[in-house]
């Protein structure tokens, strides 16, 4: 049954499985980056963006029926069992696991694989002066884009986008042999239908969920390159699709100003921004981009040596306590900020 990978995302201390469904569906909320931090689970991140959360929470329901794990509904939390430790070990000594992930913020693969696929197979009809197929059904914005592409570089389109593609089926057979045949057997063209799911699991010989995984690491992959060979046609077409940062556009503009020497207050002022939100933003940024905040700085001389006394131990079981004299909000980020650079060993 698909869907027994999520035994991957869970451990033998419990995790709040409402992370674990953040972290699939590519949720950057702080909490969810933090804690997936912690459960060493943030190379999953994005790669199920369309979960559904009923098909989740039947999963796990299934399981701890069948003593695989142990829910915890008033924490919210689930933990494998015995048995479930042995299956987990099982499913990844047999089955595909992700490669990509430090790569999951780069583009949504989704609408990358629908931009691409449509191009490759519009360049490949135009080859052969085909002017009567059915393109791919994919989004109108994915449509426009491609259609918007082909008229501004057709005249240089053949040969050179079978080369790039060529180049790009080069570059991942360096990290799995069956990424070039995956990334091939799904393209559509002239007299090229390309492989439905079923075909390319038997042709691969895995199963739907290692499918699944693997199609989003080989369009990770094949993004990183474009994002690398950005004067070819095909990055051309996805460069809009490509993010420059982990972090948002908001949160961008938040550190830059952070880093340019403004305070908290100072860039709530000046972006008219709630001074939490502007917090979140640097937790973001702490947790993203490690070392690129002066965490001492931000959290103060005087409490950090407090929080050195006060907390020892595994940074996840720490637990946050405000003086009744402190803004709740702001100690709460010093608290967190601190747990950040302490998981991360830096700032020792």
């Amino acid at each position: 049954m698909q869907g027994n990978y999520l035994i991957n995302l869970i451990g033998f201390r419990p995790r709040r499985y409402r992370v674990i469904e953040g972290t699939l569906k590519g949720r950057q909320t702080v909490a969810t980056l933090f804690w997936a931090q912690q459960y060493r689970i943030q190379g999953w991140f994005g790669y199920r963006r369309k979960l559904v959360r009923t098909k989740f929470d039947d999963q796990l329901t299934a399981w701890a029926k069948t003593g695989i794990v142990v829910l915890d509904q008033q924490a919210q939390t689930v933990v494998l069992t015995p048995a479930g430790q042995q299956l987990a070990a099982e499913y990844r000594r047999n089955h595909y696991l992700p490669q990509c992930g430090h790569l999951s913020w780069l583009v949504n693969t989704n609408r990358l694989a629908q931009r691409l696929l449509l191009a490759i197979q519009v360049v490949s009809e135009f080859a052969h002066q085909s002017h009567r197929y059915l393109p791919l059904d994919v989004s109108t914005a994915e449509m426009a884009a491609v259609k918007q592409w082909f008229y501004a570089c057709r005249d240089r389109l053949v040969p050179t986008v079978g080369e790039e593609c060529y180049q790009l089926a080069e570059s991942l057979a360096k990290t799995d042999s069956r990424w070039p045949q995956l990334f091939v057997s799904q393209l559509v063209g002239w007299q090229t239908s390309g492989m439905y799911d079923q075909q390319l699991q038997r042709s691969l010989q895995v199963s739907a969920d290692s499918l699944s995984l693997m199609k989003h690491d080989v369009w990770l992959a094949i993004a990183n390159q474009l994002n690398v060979h950005d004067k070819w046609l095909l990055a051309m077409l996805v460069k809009p699709l490509l993010r420059r940062s982990p972090l948002s556009a908001s949160a961008e503009q938040t550190l830059t100003a952070y880093l340019g020497g403004m305070d908290v207050q100072q860039i709530s002022d000046r972006r008219h921004l709630k001074a939490t939100t502007i917090r979140e933003h640097l937790l973001a940024a702490a947790i993203q981009l490690p070392g690129v905040l002066d965490a001492r700085q931000l959290i103060g001389k005087q409490r950090w040596q407090e929080f050195t006394r006060r907390y020892t131990g595994p940074v996840d079981q720490w637990h946050w306590a405000s003086a009744a004299t402190e803004d709740p909000a702001e100690s709460f980020f010093a608290f967190r900020l601190y747990q950040i650079v302490r998981s991360q060993h830096l700032d020792g």
